[in-house]
């Protein structure tokens, strides 16, 4: 059972958004934090802190005893939901946690692409006794040598049945001028036959500045699929079948499900 209620966490978002800066539409990102509230997550990464709006809700909305680790390559350069000195930490290195209402948040400031970051990343883990990650959450480098490369580092260490969400997954003609590239990386993974994917995407007719939101951002959730278990075949042998959709599959699309009906968005 979750430690919060869908209506707190419309309230959070609005905060985040409206308070604080946060770039996601809101009918996408309550459903991102409804998947990992009813996903009870044990070790969430974040890569890309921007002002910590994003880490300060996954904190209010995961367990108590989760490990929140968020990693970006400079300080904070607005003023954010951090109760701390926003800025005077530099070089690389783990900085000094934040502490939340609902529990610590450990930042790393690092290059994400730097193998080193990943070891950082991984002693904090051991630290804190966990081998693996239930919940990363990609939003730094947009390019697609960038998203690819945090992908790379960072997806290994996500559990079967754990999940790998993205930010601005949607291919337009505005992402592509700006130089994004994680639709890219995003259009992969979808036939890609290790992953289940779901895609998070406002499609109203509201406007963001000058643009249709629907032309805009989208969440990529994918969930790294369990092989199958072993089916007994004739004559007392084992057969397997290869990244059969079990547990991981079903639960995702329960909990996306759940997501969708609880937003009354889109």
């Amino acid at each position: 059972m979750g430690r919060v209620m869908p209506d707190y966490i419309d309230t959070l978002v609005n905060e985040m958004i409206d308070d604080y800066g946060l770039t996601q539409l809101h009918a996408e990102f309550s459903r991102l934090l409804r998947l990992l509230e009813e996903m009870q997550p044990r070790t969430l990464v974040e890569i890309g802190t921007a002002s910590g709006e994003s880490s300060w809700a996954f904190r209010q909305i995961v367990p108590a005893d989760c490990l929140v680790i968020t990693v970006d390559i400079k300080p904070v350069v607005r003023a954010g939901p951090f109760p701390t000195a926003r800025n005077g930490f530099g070089g690389v290195h783990i900085a000094p946690r934040i502490v939340t209402p609902s529990g610590p948040i450990h930042r790393i400031l690092a290059d994400s692409h730097q193998s080193s970051t990943r070891t950082l990343i991984e002693a904090v883990m051991a630290k804190h006794g966990r081998t693996a990650v239930d919940a990363l959450f990609i939003d730094g480098d947009h390019s697609e040598e960038g998203v690819r490369a945090d992908f790379a580092l960072y997806a290994p260490l996500v559990r079967e049945g754990g999940v790998v969400a993205f930010h601005d997954i949607v291919d337009s003609p505005y992402n592509e001028a700006v130089g994004h590239g994680v639709h890219r990386l995003w259009r992969d993974l979808v036939l890609d036959a290790a992953w289940d994917t779901r895609e998070i995407k406002d499609r109203s007719d509201r406007q963001w500045g000058d643009r249709p939101v629907a032309q805009l951002m989208g969440i990529g959730v994918a969930i790294k699929k369990e092989p199958a278990e072993p089916l007994a075949a004739a004559g007392g042998g084992v057969r397997w079948l290869a990244y059969q959709p079990v547990f991981a599959a079903r639960m995702a699309a329960h909990l996306l499900g759940r997501a969708y009906q609880g937003s009354g968005g889109s």
